[in-house]
């Protein structure tokens, strides 16, 4: 509920209005129950991101101006919403339980927070604000790595010949057609990428490049 409620307000920045009438019965329907309500859903969220300034409202806004397929309009306006729904609850949870667990952390994490809204001049909460908020970032990229919302990753079909560097730097062909599939749970746990302490929740570790998002 929460998540669905935040990503609405924050994500869409929809009204709270809008998200208390909604929240609940678009959760139903994802879950199975009424789902004759996405439909009213779609054409009320569609209605809605027309007034609101959230990031992916004025995504979607821009995308569908130049869109002449009602159905992909129609996907978007269901895929934005569920897709990020249950991943982000899943990390969410991860990350209260990793927090809650370490004291030093938990308190770096809390000081960051005063820190924020002592320096806020106002009490709305902004997309670009996040990137403030440097140690949280990192603790939720540390959360995504230990508990990935996907930890079997996702398959690819190879469209041709490829190859691969094996064990030793020994080239390996591998033909066109070939299913290909990177499971993250194991990639995330690899002491020859993450070191020893592989196993623990550390967000001071030393990020590189993409691994760390706005670094």
């Amino acid at each position: 509920n929460e998540t669905m409620a935040q990503l609405q307000l924050a994500m869409f920045g929809l009204s709270n209005d809008f998200q208390e009438k909604t929240n609940k019965k678009i959760r139903y329907a994802f879950n199975g129950e009424n789902t004759k309500y996405a439909n009213e859903f779609v054409s009320l969220l569609l209605e809605e991101i027309k007034t609101s300034n959230g990031p992916l409202s004025k995504a979607m806004l821009n995308y569908n101006k130049s869109c002449n397929s009602k159905k992909e309009i129609y996907g978007n306006a269901i895929i934005f919403p569920f897709a990020g729904h249950d991943t982000t609850a899943n990390t969410l949870s991860w990350l209260i339980f990793e927090v809650s667990k370490n004291e030093i952390i938990y308190k770096k994490l809390q000081d960051e927070v005063d820190e924020f809204w002592h320096n806020k001049k106002n009490n709305e909460i902004e997309y670009e604000d996040f990137k403030k908020l440097k140690y949280m970032t990192k603790c939720i990229m540390e959360t995504l790595r230990l508990w990935t919302s996907i930890p079997n990753g996702t398959y690819r079909e190879l469209i041709e010949d490829e190859f691969i560097v094996g064990k030793y730097g020994k080239k390996v062909n591998i033909s066109a057609g070939t299913y290909v599939q990177i499971p993250n749970w194991t990639r995330h746990r690899n002491p020859e990428l993450w070191g020893l302490d592989v196993d623990k929740f550390n967000p001071d570790r030393d990020f590189k490049d993409d691994e760390i998002y706005n670094n």
